[in-house]
């Protein structure tokens, strides 16, 4: 029975020991595998800031930016193998863990292959718009180049600015006729201006209701009250001298009677 004891002790210490080989193998691997995970994902964090510096904040120009954008490259040629060993590594890792560990896995895997993806697109994007920079501006400069010229456009306002002349020079001629005539009316009893009507007899066709009510028409109305004031004035001003004689002759009478 001890002989017994002791083989099946010997067996189980070499089953743990195999156990702990299996696992210490599997550990090494699975540290192997987020150290190169982590290391990539440092480098791809790098690559992100300088490729955000360059494309916001530097002050080099294109052929500088293109410079470094080609040096970016380069280095992703010479990771892509390692990155390819990270996945082929998560990969195995899945195939030989238990179903929650390979779920861990398989989302690390994931986020990396998203991250790697984002950073390697924006920098072949800004790689091309570089590069289409100055075919961009040479459209840009067809563009001012088939714009209109300053002279059509001083000739357009040329013709702007006579046509509105000759409608003040007409309103001009308009505003100048004198309404100081005897035969017409006093002022008070015109209409009023919104209801006269210039003489048709000189005006072409090109009046409308609209240009009618816009012609400034003026009387002279110093004149035509200056007259009415003085015709009254002077009708009121010899009554009053004749009502003052009548009664100064009236006393003299009375006077003299006494």
């Amino acid at each position: 029975m001890v002989h017994d004891g002791n083989r099946r002790w010997d067996n189980l210490q070499k089953r743990v020991a195999s156990i702990l080989r299996r696992l210490k193998h599997f550990i090494g691997q699975r540290e192997e595998f987020e150290t190169a995970r982590d290391s990539i994902l440092v480098w791809l964090t790098e690559m992100d800031l300088q490729l955000t510096n360059i494309e916001h904040f530097s002050e080099c120009d294109v052929q500088a930016k293109i410079k470094q954008l080609r040096a970016f490259q380069q280095e992703i040629s010479l990771n892509t193998g390692q990155i390819e060993l990270v996945f082929r590594q998560g990969e195995a890792l899945i195939e030989k863990s238990e179903p929650l560990d390979g779920a861990v896995l398989e989302e690390e895997l994931e986020e990396l292959q998203r991250y790697w993806q984002e950073v390697f697109g924006r920098v072949d994007r800004y790689y091309k718009k570089l590069t289409r920079l100055p075919v961009s501006n040479h459209a840009h400069t067809n563009a001012h180049t088939h714009s209109p010229s300053p002279s059509l456009q001083l000739a357009d306002d040329e013709l702007d600015c006579s046509d509105r002349d000759l409608d003040m020079d007409e309103s001009a001629d308009l505003s100048d006729l004198q309404w100081g005539d005897s035969s017409l009316p006093c002022p008070s009893s015109l209409p009023t201006s919104g209801s006269v009507l210039p003489p048709q007899a000189d005006r072409s066709g090109r009046d409308t209701p609209a240009s009618m009510d816009s012609i400034p028409l003026e009387w002279d109305h110093d004149y035509d009250l200056s007259r009415g004031l003085e015709s009254a004035g002077g009708r009121g001003l010899g009554s009053e001298r004749g009502r003052g004689q009548e009664q100064e002759e009236e006393y003299l009478r009375s006077a003299a009677a006494v």
